[in-house]
Protein backbone atom coordinates (compact mmCIF):
# COMPACT_ATOMS: atom_id res chain seq x y z
CA UNK A 1 0.00 0.00 0.00
CA UNK A 2 2.91 2.42 1.11
CA UNK A 3 4.06 1.49 -2.63
CA UNK A 4 1.19 2.54 -4.31
CA UNK A 5 0.61 5.40 -2.57
CA UNK A 6 3.81 6.87 -3.33
CA UNK A 7 3.01 5.83 -6.78
CA UNK A 8 -0.55 7.81 -6.75
CA UNK A 9 1.18 11.05 -4.78
CA UNK A 10 -0.93 10.74 -1.86
CA UNK A 11 0.35 12.75 1.28
CA UNK A 12 -0.69 9.56 3.57
CA UNK A 13 1.44 6.24 4.00
CA UNK A 14 -0.61 3.55 5.87
CA UNK A 15 1.53 0.90 7.49
CA UNK A 16 -0.97 -1.89 9.01
CA UNK A 17 -0.10 -5.08 9.46
CA UNK A 18 -1.86 -7.73 11.80
CA UNK A 19 -2.42 -11.16 13.69
CA UNK A 20 -4.95 -13.80 14.53
CA UNK A 21 -4.61 -17.60 15.86
CA UNK A 22 -6.91 -20.00 17.43
CA UNK A 23 -6.21 -22.88 19.44
CA UNK A 24 -9.08 -26.02 20.34
CA UNK A 25 -8.21 -28.52 22.45
CA UNK A 26 -10.36 -31.26 23.25
CA UNK A 27 -9.48 -32.62 27.30
CA UNK A 28 -12.19 -35.39 27.13
CA UNK A 29 -16.06 -35.79 26.31
CA UNK A 30 -16.88 -32.85 29.07
CA UNK A 31 -13.75 -30.47 29.22
CA UNK A 32 -12.11 -28.15 26.23
CA UNK A 33 -9.64 -25.19 26.15
CA UNK A 34 -9.91 -22.60 23.62
CA UNK A 35 -6.88 -20.29 23.68
CA UNK A 36 -7.48 -17.23 20.81
CA UNK A 37 -5.44 -13.89 19.94
CA UNK A 38 -5.39 -11.00 17.53
CA UNK A 39 -3.66 -7.81 17.24
CA UNK A 40 -2.41 -5.49 14.57
CA UNK A 41 0.41 -2.72 14.42
CA UNK A 42 -1.20 0.47 12.76
CA UNK A 43 0.95 3.39 11.96
CA UNK A 44 -0.21 6.41 9.95
CA UNK A 45 2.96 8.64 8.48
CA UNK A 46 2.96 11.43 5.80
CA UNK A 47 4.55 11.60 2.40
CA UNK A 48 5.63 15.11 0.70
CA UNK A 49 4.78 14.74 -2.63
CA UNK A 50 7.51 15.84 -5.62
CA UNK A 51 4.81 18.18 -6.93
CA UNK A 52 2.67 18.99 -4.20
CA UNK A 53 -0.61 21.28 -5.40
CA UNK A 54 -1.87 23.61 -2.94
CA UNK A 55 -4.43 21.06 -1.85
CA UNK A 56 -1.97 17.85 -0.44
CA UNK A 57 -0.17 21.10 0.64
CA UNK A 58 -2.53 21.53 3.09
CA UNK A 59 -3.00 17.86 3.79
CA UNK A 60 0.39 17.80 4.43
CA UNK A 61 -0.31 20.38 7.13
CA UNK A 62 -3.16 19.48 8.76
CA UNK A 63 -2.74 15.82 8.59
CA UNK A 64 -1.40 13.97 12.16
CA UNK A 65 1.27 11.32 12.55
CA UNK A 66 -0.43 8.33 14.29
CA UNK A 67 1.46 4.64 15.48
CA UNK A 68 -0.78 2.68 17.19
CA UNK A 69 -0.57 -1.16 18.45
CA UNK A 70 -3.34 -3.35 19.90
CA UNK A 71 -3.49 -7.07 21.12
CA UNK A 72 -6.00 -8.62 22.89
CA UNK A 73 -5.78 -12.67 23.87
CA UNK A 74 -7.47 -15.20 26.00
CA UNK A 75 -8.27 -18.48 27.15
CA UNK A 76 -11.63 -19.97 27.64
CA UNK A 77 -12.65 -23.37 29.18
CA UNK A 78 -15.81 -24.88 28.55
CA UNK A 79 -17.07 -27.65 30.42
CA UNK A 80 -20.37 -29.93 29.76
CA UNK A 81 -22.25 -30.98 33.42
CA UNK A 82 -22.21 -34.71 33.87
CA UNK A 83 -25.84 -34.74 36.15
CA UNK A 84 -27.79 -32.19 34.37
CA UNK A 85 -27.99 -30.89 31.00
CA UNK A 86 -25.79 -27.64 29.76
CA UNK A 87 -22.29 -26.57 30.17
CA UNK A 88 -20.53 -23.47 31.93
CA UNK A 89 -17.95 -21.49 30.58
CA UNK A 90 -15.15 -19.32 31.91
CA UNK A 91 -12.94 -17.19 29.97
CA UNK A 92 -9.72 -15.05 31.43
CA UNK A 93 -9.04 -12.39 28.59
CA UNK A 94 -6.74 -8.91 28.31
CA UNK A 95 -6.79 -6.41 25.72
CA UNK A 96 -4.68 -3.37 24.67
CA UNK A 97 -4.71 -0.50 22.91
CA UNK A 98 -1.66 1.62 22.77
CA UNK A 99 -1.87 4.91 20.49
CA UNK A 100 -0.19 7.80 20.06
CA UNK A 101 -1.54 10.81 18.21
CA UNK A 102 0.62 13.78 17.25
CA UNK A 103 0.18 16.99 15.00
CA UNK A 104 3.17 19.26 14.03
CA UNK A 105 3.80 22.49 13.03
CA UNK A 106 6.27 20.60 10.56
CA UNK A 107 5.04 17.02 9.76
CA UNK A 108 7.78 15.84 7.33
CA UNK A 109 10.95 16.85 9.55
CA UNK A 110 8.15 16.50 12.71
CA UNK A 111 8.91 19.32 15.14
CA UNK A 112 6.96 21.97 16.47
CA UNK A 113 4.92 19.67 18.52
CA UNK A 114 1.11 21.27 18.32
CA UNK A 115 -0.94 18.52 19.88
CA UNK A 116 0.07 14.90 21.79
CA UNK A 117 -1.63 12.38 22.60
CA UNK A 118 0.02 9.68 23.96
CA UNK A 119 -2.51 6.90 25.69
CA UNK A 120 -2.40 3.35 26.80
CA UNK A 121 -6.06 1.96 27.61
CA UNK A 122 -5.42 -1.91 29.24
CA UNK A 123 -8.44 -4.18 30.53
CA UNK A 124 -8.47 -7.55 32.29
CA UNK A 125 -11.56 -9.57 32.05
CA UNK A 126 -12.89 -12.79 33.92
CA UNK A 127 -15.98 -13.49 32.61
CA UNK A 128 -18.12 -16.32 34.14
CA UNK A 129 -21.51 -18.07 32.11
CA UNK A 130 -23.74 -21.17 32.83
CA UNK A 131 -26.49 -22.64 30.62
CA UNK A 132 -29.24 -24.98 31.55
CA UNK A 133 -31.41 -26.30 29.19
CA UNK A 134 -34.37 -27.94 30.68
CA UNK A 135 -37.17 -29.00 28.40
CA UNK A 136 -37.80 -26.17 25.98
CA UNK A 137 -36.38 -23.91 28.12
CA UNK A 138 -32.71 -22.69 27.47
CA UNK A 139 -31.62 -20.37 30.91
CA UNK A 140 -28.28 -18.72 31.36
CA UNK A 141 -26.38 -16.32 33.51
CA UNK A 142 -22.85 -15.32 35.20
CA UNK A 143 -21.11 -12.30 35.69
CA UNK A 144 -18.49 -10.54 34.43
CA UNK A 145 -15.42 -8.19 36.50
CA UNK A 146 -12.64 -6.51 34.74
CA UNK A 147 -9.52 -4.10 35.62
CA UNK A 148 -9.15 -1.17 33.54
CA UNK A 149 -5.85 0.55 33.75
CA UNK A 150 -5.37 4.17 31.43
CA UNK A 151 -2.65 6.35 30.93
CA UNK A 152 -2.75 9.38 29.19
CA UNK A 153 -0.34 11.84 28.43
CA UNK A 154 -1.54 15.11 26.42
CA UNK A 155 -0.18 18.37 25.47
CA UNK A 156 -2.68 20.33 23.92
CA UNK A 157 -1.45 24.15 22.84
CA UNK A 158 -4.30 25.17 20.89
CA UNK A 159 -6.65 24.65 24.35
CA UNK A 160 -3.62 25.79 26.25
CA UNK A 161 -4.05 21.82 28.13
CA UNK A 162 -1.15 19.98 29.67
CA UNK A 163 -1.43 16.87 31.54
CA UNK A 164 -0.45 12.71 32.92
CA UNK A 165 -3.38 11.07 33.78
CA UNK A 166 -3.41 7.45 35.23
CA UNK A 167 -6.65 6.02 36.25
CA UNK A 168 -7.25 2.14 38.01
CA UNK A 169 -10.44 1.03 38.70
CA UNK A 170 -12.85 -2.26 38.93
CA UNK A 171 -15.88 -2.83 36.33
CA UNK A 172 -18.75 -5.41 36.81
CA UNK A 173 -21.78 -7.01 35.95
CA UNK A 174 -24.16 -9.74 36.10
CA UNK A 175 -26.30 -10.47 33.73
CA UNK A 176 -29.17 -13.74 33.55
CA UNK A 177 -31.30 -14.65 30.37
CA UNK A 178 -34.38 -17.05 29.69
CA UNK A 179 -35.97 -18.78 26.51
CA UNK A 180 -38.70 -21.04 25.52
CA UNK A 181 -40.11 -22.85 22.38
CA UNK A 182 -43.67 -23.33 22.45
CA UNK A 183 -46.74 -24.07 19.63
CA UNK A 184 -44.88 -26.41 17.93
CA UNK A 185 -41.72 -24.18 17.77
CA UNK A 186 -43.93 -21.64 16.19
CA UNK A 187 -43.75 -19.48 19.20
CA UNK A 188 -40.32 -18.35 20.67
CA UNK A 189 -39.52 -16.00 23.53
CA UNK A 190 -36.69 -14.55 25.30
CA UNK A 191 -36.33 -12.30 28.52
CA UNK A 192 -33.53 -10.99 30.20
CA UNK A 193 -31.75 -8.47 31.87
CA UNK A 194 -27.92 -6.91 33.28
CA UNK A 195 -26.51 -4.65 35.41
CA UNK A 196 -22.97 -3.07 35.22
CA UNK A 197 -21.09 -1.39 37.92
CA UNK A 198 -17.91 0.65 38.06
CA UNK A 199 -15.51 2.03 41.20
CA UNK A 200 -15.00 5.31 39.39
CA UNK A 201 -17.27 7.30 38.27
CA UNK A 202 -19.71 9.19 40.90
CA UNK A 203 -22.78 7.05 40.52
CA UNK A 204 -21.03 3.98 39.25
CA UNK A 205 -21.85 1.78 42.41
CA UNK A 206 -25.58 2.97 42.12
CA UNK A 207 -26.52 -0.29 40.57
CA UNK A 208 -29.82 0.66 40.30
CA UNK A 209 -28.93 3.49 37.42
CA UNK A 210 -27.97 0.73 35.04
CA UNK A 211 -30.78 -2.09 35.60
CA UNK A 212 -31.29 -3.19 31.37
CA UNK A 213 -33.96 -5.66 30.89
CA UNK A 214 -34.48 -6.81 27.41
CA UNK A 215 -37.28 -8.67 25.58
CA UNK A 216 -37.53 -10.38 22.15
CA UNK A 217 -39.68 -12.58 20.04
CA UNK A 218 -40.62 -14.30 17.23
CA UNK A 219 -43.86 -15.83 15.74
CA UNK A 220 -44.04 -18.06 12.73
CA UNK A 221 -47.09 -17.47 10.45
CA UNK A 222 -47.16 -20.53 8.83
CA UNK A 223 -47.46 -24.40 9.02
CA UNK A 224 -44.07 -24.98 6.59
CA UNK A 225 -42.50 -22.09 9.19
CA UNK A 226 -41.42 -19.62 5.78
CA UNK A 227 -43.20 -16.57 7.12
CA UNK A 228 -42.43 -15.36 10.66
CA UNK A 229 -42.86 -12.16 12.53
CA UNK A 230 -39.32 -10.65 15.15
CA UNK A 231 -40.00 -7.89 17.46
CA UNK A 232 -37.42 -7.05 20.57
CA UNK A 233 -37.31 -4.17 22.59
CA UNK A 234 -34.64 -3.43 25.19
CA UNK A 235 -32.29 -0.92 27.29
CA UNK A 236 -28.48 -1.09 27.09
CA UNK A 237 -25.72 1.00 29.60
CA UNK A 238 -22.50 1.45 28.61
CA UNK A 239 -19.43 3.52 30.18
CA UNK A 240 -18.55 6.75 28.00
CA UNK A 241 -14.43 6.23 26.50
CA UNK A 242 -11.21 6.37 28.60
CA UNK A 243 -10.62 9.61 26.73
CA UNK A 244 -13.58 11.25 28.97
CA UNK A 245 -12.62 9.62 32.21
CA UNK A 246 -9.24 10.34 32.11
CA UNK A 247 -9.50 13.54 31.42
CA UNK A 248 -7.30 16.46 33.65
CA UNK A 249 -7.95 20.17 33.77
CA UNK A 250 -4.99 22.59 34.47
CA UNK A 251 -5.49 21.83 38.24
CA UNK A 252 -4.77 18.01 37.52
CA UNK A 253 -8.58 17.43 38.86
CA UNK A 254 -10.85 14.29 37.16
CA UNK A 255 -13.54 16.65 36.11
CA UNK A 256 -15.48 14.20 34.18
CA UNK A 257 -16.03 11.68 37.06
CA UNK A 258 -19.38 12.28 37.39
CA UNK A 259 -20.75 11.40 33.96
CA UNK A 260 -23.51 8.88 33.46
CA UNK A 261 -23.54 5.41 31.78
CA UNK A 262 -24.99 6.45 28.35
CA UNK A 263 -28.37 4.77 27.91
CA UNK A 264 -30.10 3.55 24.76
CA UNK A 265 -33.35 2.19 24.19
CA UNK A 266 -33.94 -0.26 21.51
CA UNK A 267 -37.56 -0.84 19.65
CA UNK A 268 -36.80 -3.69 16.70
CA UNK A 269 -39.43 -5.41 14.65
CA UNK A 270 -39.84 -6.96 11.14
CA UNK A 271 -41.14 -10.38 9.29
CA UNK A 272 -39.02 -12.47 7.50
CA UNK A 273 -39.78 -14.92 4.48
CA UNK A 274 -37.24 -18.10 3.40
CA UNK A 275 -37.51 -18.27 0.05
CA UNK A 276 -35.86 -21.82 0.22
CA UNK A 277 -33.42 -23.49 2.23
CA UNK A 278 -30.50 -21.26 1.18
CA UNK A 279 -31.97 -17.40 0.68
CA UNK A 280 -34.30 -15.36 2.92
CA UNK A 281 -35.61 -11.94 2.93
CA UNK A 282 -36.61 -9.76 5.37
CA UNK A 283 -37.66 -6.06 6.45
CA UNK A 284 -36.98 -4.62 9.60
CA UNK A 285 -38.09 -0.97 11.36
CA UNK A 286 -35.67 -0.15 14.31
CA UNK A 287 -35.60 2.93 16.60
CA UNK A 288 -33.24 3.66 19.05
CA UNK A 289 -33.46 6.59 21.55
CA UNK A 290 -30.32 7.73 23.74
CA UNK A 291 -29.98 9.62 26.73
CA UNK A 292 -26.96 10.89 29.15
CA UNK A 293 -24.91 11.44 26.00
CA UNK A 294 -21.63 13.63 26.26
CA UNK A 295 -22.06 16.94 25.67
CA UNK A 296 -18.51 18.79 24.56
CA UNK A 297 -18.79 21.63 27.53
CA UNK A 298 -15.65 23.53 24.85
CA UNK A 299 -17.80 22.75 21.53
CA UNK A 300 -21.57 23.27 23.24
CA UNK A 301 -22.42 19.79 20.56
CA UNK A 302 -22.97 16.33 20.78
CA UNK A 303 -19.57 14.19 20.77
CA UNK A 304 -21.84 12.03 18.04
CA UNK A 305 -21.60 15.33 16.12
CA UNK A 306 -17.48 15.60 16.13
CA UNK A 307 -17.17 13.85 13.11
CA UNK A 308 -15.51 10.59 11.77
CA UNK A 309 -11.86 11.23 11.06
CA UNK A 310 -8.18 10.84 12.12
CA UNK A 311 -9.11 12.61 16.17
CA UNK A 312 -8.62 11.82 19.38
CA UNK A 313 -12.32 12.52 20.92
CA UNK A 314 -13.31 12.65 24.55
CA UNK A 315 -10.01 14.52 25.92
CA UNK A 316 -12.27 17.69 27.01
CA UNK A 317 -14.79 18.24 29.40
CA UNK A 318 -17.81 17.22 29.07
CA UNK A 319 -21.87 17.04 30.39
CA UNK A 320 -23.79 13.74 30.27
CA UNK A 321 -26.95 15.77 28.84
CA UNK A 322 -27.08 14.96 25.57
CA UNK A 323 -30.03 13.27 23.58
CA UNK A 324 -30.19 10.92 20.62
CA UNK A 325 -32.34 9.00 18.05
CA UNK A 326 -31.73 6.88 15.16
CA UNK A 327 -34.96 5.38 13.33
CA UNK A 328 -35.16 3.73 10.40
CA UNK A 329 -36.05 0.50 8.15
CA UNK A 330 -33.59 -2.28 6.32
CA UNK A 331 -34.23 -4.37 3.57
CA UNK A 332 -31.90 -7.46 3.30
CA UNK A 333 -31.46 -10.22 1.22
CA UNK A 334 -29.15 -13.41 2.06
CA UNK A 335 -28.13 -16.20 -0.44
CA UNK A 336 -26.42 -18.60 0.70
CA UNK A 337 -23.93 -20.82 -1.76
CA UNK A 338 -26.42 -22.61 -4.04
CA UNK A 339 -25.99 -23.13 -8.01
CA UNK A 340 -22.46 -22.05 -7.13
CA UNK A 341 -23.65 -18.26 -6.10
CA UNK A 342 -24.11 -16.40 -2.97
CA UNK A 343 -24.74 -12.94 -2.57
CA UNK A 344 -25.66 -10.62 0.71
CA UNK A 345 -28.23 -7.39 -0.34
CA UNK A 346 -28.84 -4.73 2.04
CA UNK A 347 -30.14 -1.38 2.13
CA UNK A 348 -30.79 0.60 4.99
CA UNK A 349 -32.96 4.26 5.34
CA UNK A 350 -32.34 5.87 8.80
CA UNK A 351 -32.15 9.22 10.39
CA UNK A 352 -29.61 9.59 13.13
CA UNK A 353 -29.77 12.89 14.87
CA UNK A 354 -28.48 14.50 18.46
CA UNK A 355 -28.71 17.30 20.93
CA UNK A 356 -26.17 19.36 23.08
CA UNK A 357 -26.94 21.49 25.71
CA UNK A 358 -30.59 22.58 24.17
CA UNK A 359 -32.64 19.32 24.32
CA UNK A 360 -35.07 20.43 21.64
CA UNK A 361 -32.38 20.99 18.48
CA UNK A 362 -31.36 18.00 17.25
CA UNK A 363 -28.84 18.17 14.54
CA UNK A 364 -27.60 14.83 12.39
CA UNK A 365 -24.98 13.07 13.33
CA UNK A 366 -21.75 12.41 11.56
CA UNK A 367 -22.75 8.94 10.55
CA UNK A 368 -26.68 10.41 9.39
CA UNK A 369 -26.00 9.57 5.49
CA UNK A 370 -29.97 8.36 5.29
CA UNK A 371 -29.09 6.05 2.28
CA UNK A 372 -26.58 2.91 2.90
CA UNK A 373 -26.63 0.17 -0.28
CA UNK A 374 -24.25 -2.81 0.23
CA UNK A 375 -23.82 -5.86 -2.05
CA UNK A 376 -21.44 -8.77 -1.62
CA UNK A 377 -21.64 -12.03 -3.46
CA UNK A 378 -20.00 -14.27 -6.00
CA UNK A 379 -19.90 -17.06 -8.53
CA UNK A 380 -17.81 -20.47 -8.83
CA UNK A 381 -16.91 -21.33 -11.87
CA UNK A 382 -15.29 -24.81 -12.86
CA UNK A 383 -11.65 -25.30 -12.09
CA UNK A 384 -11.76 -24.05 -8.65
CA UNK A 385 -12.57 -20.25 -10.35
CA UNK A 386 -14.04 -17.74 -8.16
CA UNK A 387 -15.55 -14.31 -9.15
CA UNK A 388 -15.94 -11.75 -6.07
CA UNK A 389 -17.81 -8.69 -6.27
CA UNK A 390 -18.54 -5.92 -3.11
CA UNK A 391 -20.47 -2.51 -4.10
CA UNK A 392 -21.88 -0.17 -1.62
CA UNK A 393 -23.11 3.48 -2.10
CA UNK A 394 -23.06 5.53 0.99
CA UNK A 395 -25.92 8.84 0.69
CA UNK A 396 -24.84 12.62 1.75
CA UNK A 397 -23.39 12.63 4.52
CA UNK A 398 -23.23 16.06 6.66
CA UNK A 399 -20.09 18.13 7.82
CA UNK A 400 -19.51 21.39 9.60
CA UNK A 401 -17.93 24.47 8.14
CA UNK A 402 -14.99 25.52 9.26
CA UNK A 403 -15.07 28.63 11.26
CA UNK A 404 -12.38 30.70 9.27
CA UNK A 405 -12.00 33.05 11.90
CA UNK A 406 -11.31 30.90 14.38
CA UNK A 407 -9.02 29.27 12.24
CA UNK A 408 -6.87 31.52 11.27
CA UNK A 409 -5.46 31.96 15.31
CA UNK A 410 -5.33 28.12 15.46
CA UNK A 411 -4.01 26.62 12.05
CA UNK A 412 -3.31 23.89 11.33
CA UNK A 413 -5.89 23.31 14.37
CA UNK A 414 -9.22 23.42 12.51
CA UNK A 415 -11.89 25.22 14.07
CA UNK A 416 -15.55 24.07 12.93
CA UNK A 417 -19.22 25.48 13.33
CA UNK A 418 -21.08 23.05 14.54
CA UNK A 419 -24.08 24.75 13.60
CA UNK A 420 -23.73 24.65 10.54
CA UNK A 421 -24.12 20.63 10.22
CA UNK A 422 -28.04 21.52 9.37
CA UNK A 423 -27.40 22.43 6.20
CA UNK A 424 -24.19 21.14 5.04
CA UNK A 425 -24.05 17.78 3.29
CA UNK A 426 -21.16 16.14 1.15
CA UNK A 427 -22.16 14.53 -2.31
CA UNK A 428 -23.20 10.91 -2.21
CA UNK A 429 -20.16 8.12 -2.50
CA UNK A 430 -20.19 4.63 -4.17
CA UNK A 431 -17.51 2.17 -4.76
CA UNK A 432 -17.07 -1.29 -6.54
CA UNK A 433 -14.19 -3.93 -5.87
CA UNK A 434 -14.00 -6.92 -7.62
CA UNK A 435 -11.68 -10.11 -6.98
CA UNK A 436 -10.64 -13.18 -9.25
CA UNK A 437 -9.83 -16.64 -7.42
CA UNK A 438 -7.44 -19.20 -8.51
CA UNK A 439 -6.86 -22.49 -6.34
CA UNK A 440 -4.83 -25.40 -6.52
CA UNK A 441 -5.69 -28.57 -3.95
CA UNK A 442 -2.82 -31.13 -3.00
CA UNK A 443 -2.31 -33.64 -0.89
CA UNK A 444 -1.68 -31.32 1.98
CA UNK A 445 -1.43 -28.21 0.89
CA UNK A 446 -4.19 -25.74 -1.28
CA UNK A 447 -2.75 -22.84 -2.77
CA UNK A 448 -5.30 -19.89 -3.70
CA UNK A 449 -3.63 -16.85 -5.75
CA UNK A 450 -6.06 -13.84 -5.71
CA UNK A 451 -6.43 -10.27 -8.13
CA UNK A 452 -8.48 -7.84 -6.16
CA UNK A 453 -9.09 -3.95 -7.74
CA UNK A 454 -10.58 -2.04 -5.02
CA UNK A 455 -12.48 0.99 -6.72
CA UNK A 456 -12.47 -0.10 -10.13
CA UNK A 457 -14.54 2.55 -11.39
CA UNK A 458 -11.83 5.33 -9.61
CA UNK A 459 -14.90 6.78 -8.09
CA UNK A 460 -13.58 9.99 -5.82
CA UNK A 461 -14.43 10.15 -1.84
CA UNK A 462 -16.20 13.25 -1.13
CA UNK A 463 -14.79 15.26 1.34
CA UNK A 464 -15.53 18.79 2.93
CA UNK A 465 -13.60 21.83 1.73
CA UNK A 466 -10.54 21.90 1.93
CA UNK A 467 -9.00 24.80 3.94
CA UNK A 468 -5.13 26.12 3.27
CA UNK A 469 -3.29 28.98 2.95
CA UNK A 470 -3.35 31.17 -0.45
CA UNK A 471 -0.30 30.41 -1.95
CA UNK A 472 2.16 32.33 -4.69
CA UNK A 473 2.90 30.22 -8.17
CA UNK A 474 6.18 29.31 -6.59
CA UNK A 475 4.15 27.54 -4.05
CA UNK A 476 5.30 29.85 -0.97
CA UNK A 477 2.55 31.13 0.96
CA UNK A 478 0.86 34.52 0.19
CA UNK A 479 1.77 37.44 2.37
CA UNK A 480 0.10 38.17 5.31
CA UNK A 481 -0.97 34.44 5.67
CA UNK A 482 -4.61 34.14 4.53
CA UNK A 483 -6.48 30.90 4.47
CA UNK A 484 -9.10 30.04 2.08
CA UNK A 485 -11.19 27.30 0.68
CA UNK A 486 -8.90 25.47 -1.85
CA UNK A 487 -10.57 23.94 -4.59
CA UNK A 488 -10.46 19.77 -4.86
CA UNK A 489 -8.92 18.30 -7.78
CA UNK A 490 -10.53 14.74 -8.80
CA UNK A 491 -8.00 11.79 -6.87
CA UNK A 492 -9.97 8.96 -7.44
CA UNK A 493 -8.15 5.71 -8.70
CA UNK A 494 -8.16 2.24 -8.81
CA UNK A 495 -6.37 0.08 -6.49
CA UNK A 496 -4.91 -3.09 -7.81
CA UNK A 497 -3.38 -5.79 -5.73
CA UNK A 498 -2.45 -9.32 -5.79
CA UNK A 499 -1.82 -12.30 -2.71
CA UNK A 500 -1.16 -15.70 -2.47
CA UNK A 501 -2.83 -17.98 0.60
CA UNK A 502 -1.38 -21.29 1.72
CA UNK A 503 -3.36 -23.59 3.60
CA UNK A 504 -2.11 -26.21 5.19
Amino acid sequence: MQFLFKLLDLTILPDYWDYQYKLTHKIDDYNEIIVTGIGSIDNFSVNEPSDADPEQLASLEQVPVINQWTTTSGISWKRRFKDVDGFMRTTLSTNILNNEFVRYEDNISETGVIFNNNSREWETKLRYEATRFVDNWTFSAGGTIQNADYNNETTDNTYNVSYDTHINFMKYGVFGQASVSLLQDRLGLSGGFRIDGNSYTADGNKLYKTFSPRFSATYKLDEDQRWSLNASIGRYYKLPPYTILGYNNEDGINVNKDVEYIQSDHIVAGIEYLVNEASKISIEGFYKKYDNYPVSLRDSVSLANLGAGFEVLGNEPVESVGLGRTYGLEFLYNQKLKNNFYAIFAYTLFWSEFTGFDQDNYLPSSWDSRNLVSLTGGYKFKRNWELGIRARYVGPSPFPEVDLEATSETYPVIIYDYNSLEYNRLDSFNQVDIRIDKKWNFNKVSLNLFLEIQNIFGSQAPSPPTIGYLRDSDGSISQPPTLSRIESIDSGSALPSIGIVVDF
